[in-house]
């Protein structure tokens, strides 16, 4: 064999080598995959170092948007073993601040939230989504402006106070502030714990802990700022729970009008994607399952679907017949029944999506039972669109003058007052109606357009205006009131449907109640 055979052996085995090593390295047929130990940061007002680590299968980079931190290695290879990342912040003389950094090995990526307090204190900060939090400071600020959120949003914050511990709903309240101290906190109440599991003791949390609440904004009673009843811990120092996502359900329609009622289906999707509705919606089903009957209250707890079968159902909980009557007997329904009931859209303690007590059935197997409001030409029918507020309601009745049910709108508690919307129609020049105060205590109500108080008027006090709807009322013409529109909007009119805030202004026990609301040109 001799020398120049040897080398082309040689050159061939090598070449032949290359290629299988190229072959294996093209060949990774794996899921490209990538964790972090941290979903979430806090860096020191001083600045300083924090670390976690990064174990992907495929070369990864750090994606980070912001000149305060910087990240070492901001960047690796792909391999089976965990890669510490040292992150380091400059100090921070302003308020406080936050990013979300991104580590990505461009088939997949995971979000790290970071946030640094600032010696400048607190600044509103943070989108209200999963990945952008708002801090306690943006919270309060959005209460304090009005703006409540029908959605769930996601607060961050440290928990400063602890409150009740209802062993027997498995629920918390409990305070969270951005600095853990009691001075600027918000309440979360009657929340449950991660993944929105019941609390089963009061030790699950405590003073000090790191938290990410997801939850709805409010102001109960116009006085206390708060996170309201339902909400649930996503996140408790370092632990995240996992979130059970919706996928929407196929053929869902409607738009929750008389016209065109929402479907079950629809409804559903509504609800777990967090919007309950302020205002009734019309839903249309199949009862496919029948609850509690109430002789005493004569309500009915039943379920509805799109088949009348048991999957995919909604709740109607607490309702009402036909016109918003009691039942009477529990024959009334029966599975099968095709309903359209008018009601609102909740999702009950972030568990149980239902409408809510107090709706009522307006068709019943093509049956509306008359009218739901006492005819066109009676003088104590609205037709005004009523939009609740703060301690407001839609779902009272009463027999005015013998009239029997009669729409009848509230607002105000016997210790807070409330607040309503109404839509008033283009090209209305004036809007009558009759108002009374509870028994034994009048009060004063005012509307508001464009933020300016336009109208002012005292309700007397009504004796039929006492206890729970329905009511029996008497009135007189005295309790029937004009407001003139032509000072705020000009001899013509409105010149576009517009909208006013109406609200109880001051008395011992400032409740209102309204019917026979009428725009007239």
């Amino acid at each position: 064999m001799n020398m120049k055979f040897l080398k082309i052996l040689a050159a061939s085995f090598a070449a032949i080598a290359l290629l299988n090593s190229c072959s294996r390295d093209d060949d990774d047929s794996s899921v490209p995959a990538i964790s972090v130990s941290a979903q979430t940061l806090e860096m020191t007002q001083d600045g300083g170092t924090a670390t976690f680590t990064v174990k992907s299968n495929r070369d990864w980079t750090i994606v980070n948007g912001v000149d305060w931190l910087a990240f070492e290695p901001s960047s690796g290879k792909a391999s089976d073993n965990a890669v510490t990342v040292t992150v380091t912040a400059l100090a921070n003389a302003s308020k406080d601040r936050e990013t979300t950094i991104k580590v990505s090995n461009q088939f997949d990526y995971k979000t790290i939230f970071i946030s640094q307090s600032g010696h400048g204190g607190s600044s509103e900060i943070g989108e209200g989504t999963k990945d952008s939090p708002y801090n306690v400071a943006k919270a309060l600020a959005i209460i304090a402006a009005g703006t409540y959120t029908d959605a769930d949003v996601y607060v961050k914050g440290k928990i400063s106070q602890l409150g009740e511990f209802g062993a027997s709903f498995g629920n918390y309240t409990y305070y969270i502030s951005d600095d853990g101290t009691a001075t600027t906190q918000l309440e979360v109440y009657r929340g449950y714990y991660l993944g929105g599991v019941k609390f089963t003791a009061s030790d699950q949390i405590k003073v000090g802990d790191d938290v990410i609440v997801k939850g709805k904004l409010v102001n109960y009673d116009g006085k206390t700022p708060e996170i309201t009843s339902g909400s649930k811990l996503v996140y408790l120092n370092g632990q995240v729970a996992e979130e059970q996502t919706w996928t929407d359900l196929p053929n869902a329609s409607g738009e929750g009008t008389e016209a065109s009622p929402y479907n079950v289906a629809k409804s559903l999707n509504i609800i777990h994607n967090g919007q309950s509705s302020d205002s009734e919606v019309y839903v249309k089903g199949k009862i496919s399952k029948l609850g509690e009957f109430s002789d005493q209250f004569g309500n009915y707890t039943y379920y509805i679907s799109d088949d009348g079968k048991t999957e995919n159902e909604l709740e109607v909980f607490r309702g009402y017949y036909l016109k918003g009557n009691k039942f009477t007997s529990a024959d009334q329904l029966k599975v099968g029944d095709e309903v359209v009931v008018l009601g609102k859209l909740v999702y009950y303690n972030n568990q149980t999506a239902e409408i809510t007590s107090g709706s009522k059935i307006v068709s019943l197997n093509g049956e509306t039972g008359g009218s739901d409001e006492p005819g066109e030409e009676n003088e104590y029918s609205s037709n005004i669109k009523w939009t609740n507020g703060t301690n407001a309601y839609d779902d009272n009745t009463a027999t005015v003058n013998g009239v029997k049910d009669v729409k009848v709108y509230k607002i105000g508690k016997s210790d807070a007052t409330g607040t309503a919307t109404i839509t008033i129609p283009a090209g209305t020049k004036k809007v009558s109606y009759y108002g009374v105060a509870w028994k034994g205590a009048a009060t004063t109500i005012v509307i508001n357009y464009n933020g300016t108080e336009v109208y002012s008027q005292a309700l007397a006090a009504n004796d039929g205006a006492a206890k729970s709807s329905p009511f029996t009322i008497t009135v007189t013409d005295s309790d029937h009131y004009t407001f003139d529109l032509t000072p705020v909007v000009g001899a013509g009119g409105a010149p576009a449907d517009l909208t006013a805030t109406i609200t109880t202004k001051d008395g011992a026990k400032p409740r209102a109640l309204f019917f026979g609301m009428k725009a007239e040109k």
